[in-house]
């Protein structure tokens, strides 16, 4: 009987090493696979970080660029309100010029009338 219990014992010892080989290597293999994963995701970390990174840059580059432009916006709109009061006041002294141009016309074409 004891021979038998010894059986039993080998057996269940036998099972129990099977059991935890296989679950130290299951333990294993995850602890792989866990790395593995832990790799890649510290790389989509870096990856994230960079772009992030890469988008401030860019986004700085466009407000930059749209204060330029707004600037330039204000100033184009100050030299147009500019010009349209030279424009006003060119033809102004032309409408004026005209006239004398004609008053001196006439004047001269009287003064050759009374000549004659």
């Amino acid at each position: 009987q004891s021979g038998q219990i010894f059986g039993v014992l080998s057996q269940m010892k036998e099972d129990f090493e099977k059991d935890l080989e296989d679950a130290q290597g299951k333990e294993k293999k995850e602890a792989a696979d866990y790395t593995d994963l832990k790799a890649s995701k510290i790389e989509e970390i870096a990856a994230g970080r960079k772009l992030k990174t890469e988008l401030d840059e860019q986004i700085a580059d466009l407000m930059e660029k749209h204060a330029q432009a707004f600037k330039e916006l204000e100033d184009t709109k100050a030299q147009l309100e500019l010009d349209r009061t030279f424009l006003a006041n060119l033809k102004q002294k032309c409408s004026m010029s005209a006239d004398e141009f004609d008053q001196r016309v006439k004047d001269r074409l009287e003064e050759i009338a009374a000549v004659d």
